[in-house]
Formats: C-alpha cells, sequence, structure tokens
C-alpha cells in the first residue's frame, strides 16, 4: 500500500583519509591491490555495538574520485596525483544502523519505491581516536579531512520485513516466512532485526541457505 511505511536501517560511514608523509613520491608498486588491506574494530562507550572498519590503498578507488580534490591546475593535479598516491590510505568506518521513525521505505504515487533518511549525528570522538592511534603508525590526519556521504551510500541495508518470534502485518517469523502469506519468503538483510557497523554478505547467504533448506523439505513433504 502507498500509505504503509516500512522501517530501513541503514550504515552510515565515515571515510577518514591518512598520509604518511615518508612516502610522500614513491611511485605506486604494481603489486599492489586494489581490495581492502586490514580491518579495524573500534570498542567505544558511545554505542551498544563495535564499530568495524577497513582499510583501503588508493589503487582501489577511481583515480579521478582523489585527483580533482588538490587545489591546482589539471597539470598540478595529475602531478599531485601521482605523487600522493603511494603515501595515502583510506579508513572507511561503517556505524551501526540506529532505528529511527525517520528512516522509511514506501510506495509513492507511481508505484515507485520511496526511501526517506533522516539525518543521524556522528560520533566525532570517535573518529578522533582512530586519527590519534594511526599517528604511531606515521600516518597523518585531521577531523576537517574526513568524508561523510549522505545515507544510502553503504550498500547495507535491513529490518524492512524483521523475523519476529511472535510476528505481525509486515513481519516474518524464524523461518523468513512472511506473516499472513503461506508461499512468500524472505532470504535476504530485510528479515534482519539489527544491522551490524560491517558487511554481513556471508550471514545473509548462511540465513539465505537456511531458509532454502526450510522451503526444500517442506516441497518434499508435501
Amino acid at each position: 500500500s502507498k500509505n504503509t511505511k516500512l522501517p530501513l536501517l541503514d550504515n552510515k560511514i565515515s571515510y577518514i583519509p591518512f598520509l604518511n608523509p615518508f612516502k610522500l613520491g614513491v611511485l605506486e608498486s604494481k603489486r599492489g591491490i586494489s581490495s581492502g588491506w586490514l580491518s579495524l574494530m573500534l570498542k567505544d562507550e558511545t554505542y551498544k555495538y563495535p564499530l568495524m572498519g577497513s582499510i583501503y590503498g588508493l589503487s582501489g578507488p577511481l583515480r579521478s574520485d582523489v585527483i580533482y580534490n588538490f587545489p591546482l591546475s589539471i597539470p598540478g593535479c595529475l602531478s599531485a596525483n601521482k605523487a600522493f598516491l603511494n603515501s595515502m590510505i583510506i579508513c572507511q568506518l561503517f556505524y551501526p544502523g540506529q532505528k529511527s521513525l525517520k528512516n522509511t521505505i514506501t510506495l509513492n504515487n507511481r508505484q515507485e519505491l520511496a526511501i526517506s533518511f533522516g539525518q543521524d549525528h556522528y560520533n566525532y570522538d570517535v573518529e578522533s581516536k582512530i586519527i590519534k592511534v594511526f599517528r604511531k603508525l606515521n600516518l597523518f590526519s585531521h577531523k576537517s579531512l574526513i568524508q561523510r556521504p549522505p545515507n544510502g551510500n553503504s550498500f547495507h541495508y535491513a529490518a524492512t520485513l524483521p523475523m519476529r518470534e511472535k510476528p505481525n502485518e509486515f513481519e516474518t517469523d524464524k523461518n523468513g516466512k512472511l506473516f499472513k502469506h503461506e508461499n512468500i519468503y524472505i532470504i535476504d538483510a530485510a528479515n534482519f532485526s539489527d544491522l551490524p557497523s560491517k558487511n554481513f554478505t556471508l550471514t545473509i547467504m548462511a540465513n539465505a541457505f537456511r531458509i532454502g533448506q526450510i522451503i526444500n523439505k517442506e516441497n518434499k513433504s508435501t
């Protein structure tokens, strides 16, 4: 129904750039990898759950994502990009999904999905702690350099049709079956009740496999 608003959890993200001044001007290694280098976990009294982060080198992002951030001419940006590329890393910090009445998904008048996000706060002290710790690794940054993309950029979503022990409308039971529907099962993260601060792809796959086995067993019994 276009008048029905369902909940939607999303990870908020912070991107913290770091510079190692001792590697300025060092040419990029051809053996570098574009995927994540390292994962980190931060426990902080501000949040009930730990915060998770991933460390990337700049061989991962597109050059165009970085090159025009230098306050130089185009030739100057190209030169600066080569000089800085191997001396910089990025910490991608994930926050756990926060339940809010402002975060909803519904159908608009054209029967299209419409997503609305509220603006939840960031904890700058947490990011400052990471910056302080990384200084010991000769990696320097400042909180003014942190990038915070708008909601919806994490690609991690959950809790639209959450699993419940005793489900109601627009909820599923523990086996992913939608309330009052005999043949509709939810097998992606929409049936998760919470959203942790990290990619949970393997958990989604395991849950989908579990529900698939249940469906297969029920079909064989009938």
